[in-house]
């Protein structure tokens, strides 16, 4: 797990507006480039924007059951002991395999559902629960670590991340969105 930093968010509502807003910058700018980009492999790792969508989608998912039910991310990504044992590249690729043949639209609709979840389960917990320790809702591995500072990593950190990676592919292409409806 990486290292989790003390956010500068203090509330709950602070949490859910980065979240909200640095998933809101991601799709946005996803959404207005052409379907043939979503599709064909674009970075160094040969993901494209398909992939990076799909991807931050199932790790919220992941996230939301776990801090929901109690299930572990493993489980709900429906990834290998064996795969798990080797570390963050494999299990991102086990779940990229999961979506390398949807469609944009397959991947635009997983992403708006995980993202209604989210939202609908943060707004659900009380302010208190942001300060408490992140394993209170099953992220053990974090141990005394607060949630929010968990969180603020595990969503606004991740989308930015995806975006950088999105951006970088777009640019490589030479895709002019300010050409693209």
């Amino acid at each position: 797990m990486p290292d989790i930093k003390r956010t500068r968010l203090r509330t709950k509502q602070d949490l859910i507006a980065d979240a909200q807003a640095a998933a809101d910058a991601l799709f946005r700018y996803a959404e207005r480039l052409p379907d043939e980009l979503w599709l064909e492999p674009a970075d160094a790792a040969g993901w494209n924007v398909r992939d990076h969508i799909a991807h931050v989608a199932w790790w919220d998912r992941a996230d939301v059951a776990q801090m929901r039910d109690g299930a572990a991310q493993q489980a709900t990504l429906g990834v290998s002991d064996v795969t798990w044992s080797r570390g963050i590249d494999a299990i991102n690729e086990a779940i990229r395999a999961k979506t390398v043949e949807a469609s944009p639209e397959d991947v635009r609709a997983l992403w708006r559902q995980s993202q209604a979840e989210l939202l609908a389960l943060l707004a659900s917990f009380p302010e208190k629960q942001y300060q408490a320790p992140a394993r209170e809702v099953g992220f053990v591995d974090e141990g005394e670590v607060r949630l929010i500072d968990v969180l603020a990593d595990y969503l606004g950190g991740h989308y930015r991340e995806h975006l950088g990676y999105v951006t970088a592919i777009a640019q490589q292409r030479l895709v002019d969105l300010d050409a693209v409806p």
